[in-house]
């Protein structure tokens, strides 16, 4: 999960080692549904990730509310299935200073809906690494971790 734009379908392709997800490098976002990545091995493990359309999108016609639904209902029936969710990887483009509102926002929501044992489950990656001085992007890394 993450803004549009941080990487999540390129960091979904490049773990993966798959080309399946689309990704634009054009100012309109592929992701529009929940999609899934080809599954593979991790740890003796099953994975498969589950690609969302992004937060903040200015170009969608739908609401962050929309996409928080879209992606809840999903997981409700992965859940119904008995699917076993793992943990929540959040994307953060490291060349954006701060967390913007509606991030800081979804992550709360998140935060209601699975509840705070959840948390332990969540990683919060930064992306973009390459667009920022190295040592403005590890000012802002280490700023994360400490929730300013």
């Amino acid at each position: 999960m993450g803004p549009t734009g941080a990487g999540k379908t390129t960091f979904i392709n490049t773990v993966t080692g798959s080309t399946k997800l689309q990704v634009s490098d054009e100012l309109e976002s592929c992701t529009q549904e929940v999609q899934l990545s080809d599954p593979f091995v991790f740890q003796d493990r099953n994975v498969v990730f589950i690609d969302t359309p992004g937060f903040d999108d200015a170009d969608a016609d739908r609401s962050d509310a929309d996409i928080l639904r879209m992606v809840s209902d999903y997981l409700t029936e992965v859940y119904r299935r008995k699917q076993t969710l793992a943990g929540l990887v959040y994307l953060k483009d490291i060349s954006q200073v701060r967390m913007s509102g509606s991030a800081c926002n979804n992550l709360r929501i998140f935060r209601k809906l699975c509840g705070d044992p959840s948390l332990r489950n969540v990683a919060i990656l930064t992306t973009m690494w390459s667009t920022v001085n190295g040592e403005e992007a590890e000012k802002r890394h280490r700023n994360l971790g400490r929730g300013g």
